[in-house]
């Protein structure tokens, strides 16, 4: 996906002409295309008869948008605020239910529904706190939203751990300024600081020189892993219900692609079940 700073698209109707119209709603509202729109004043344009609420509306620039290109994630958030306001107005949805209405409206994924809902009123409305965990329905807000916590309790155990090697007797100021320097500079996880604390005290107390091949391996391990979920992710954001938007060259360009990065997943898998075993 690419956003508008990475696309000229007055360069591309220059070169290819009017790919994608402007997308109206029977009232005359701009869905999609506002930047088409300031280029040429004639650009064609289709109004779409079916969608006649501002809650068809809002749904309809999720969908439009969402699947075609990065966007600064305060504007799709306020999109998915927006919507779920007009949800509780109109329909009433069930609590806890608003990331997978969103999902079966705008075609988006329930998790991508539930991440920009994440921090608002809709997450945990209508949760009762005196029902135990084990019995409540496992929602996809909530899955979201201890994601969140998640990353909050790994920020307090690295402060944690930071405070044990500001406290180790038994290296000197430079030594721990070092531990902690490579901790943040290679993104180390807490864990994998208490790994490289003891590794350091262990060769300190035994008189020996520090290691550094461990280290340097949980770092490698780190990026791989980073770089690994942030492709998976991109990808499974994409909704194969989009194919519907390409043309025939597209979707063959497209299916080579998807083929090269099967292949690959296949390599990848055999080389670490080979690892692991």
């Amino acid at each position: 996906m690419t956003g508008e700073g990475q696309f000229d698209i007055g360069k591309s109707e220059k070169a290819l002409g009017q790919l994608l119209p402007i997308l109206k709603a029977a009232n005359g509202e701009t869905i999609d295309g506002y930047h088409r729109q300031g280029i040429r004043k004639d650009w064609k344009t289709v109004k779409l008869g079916q969608i006649k609420t501002k809650q068809d509306i809002l749904a309809a620039r999720i969908a439009a948008n969402c699947v075609r290109r990065d966007l600064p994630e305060q504007e799709v958030k306020g999109w998915i605020e927006e919507l779920a306001k007009e949800l509780k107005r109109n329909n009433g949805i069930k609590p806890g239910k608003y990331a997978e209405t969103i999902a079966d409206l705008t075609g988006v994924t329930l998790g991508f529904a539930a991440y920009y809902l994440r921090g608002t009123p809709f997450v945990n409305e209508g949760h009762r706190n005196d029902i135990p965990r084990e019995g409540r329905e496992i929602r996809i807000s909530d899955i979201a939203l201890e994601a969140v916590k998640r990353k909050e309790k790994e920020v307090k155990e690295f402060e944690q751990v930071a405070e044990k090697v500001v406290r180790e007797k038994s290296l000197d100021e430079e030594t721990k300024t070092a531990i902690l320097d490579e901790a943040v500079k290679y993104h180390l996880s807490p864990d994998d600081v208490k790994v490289r604390l003891n590794q350091v005290v262990d060769a300190v107390k035994a008189q020996k020189p520090i290691p550094g091949t461990d280290v340097k391996v949980i770092i490698q391990g780190e990026w791989l892993v980073g770089d690994i979920e942030k492709a998976s992710s991109q990808f499974l954001l994409l909704r194969p219900q989009a194919a519907k938007e390409l043309s025939k060259m597209q979707l063959q360009h497209c299916a080579n692609v998807i083929r090269k990065v099967e292949d690959h997943a296949r390599t990848w898998l055999k080389t670490l079940e080979k690892e692991g075993s």
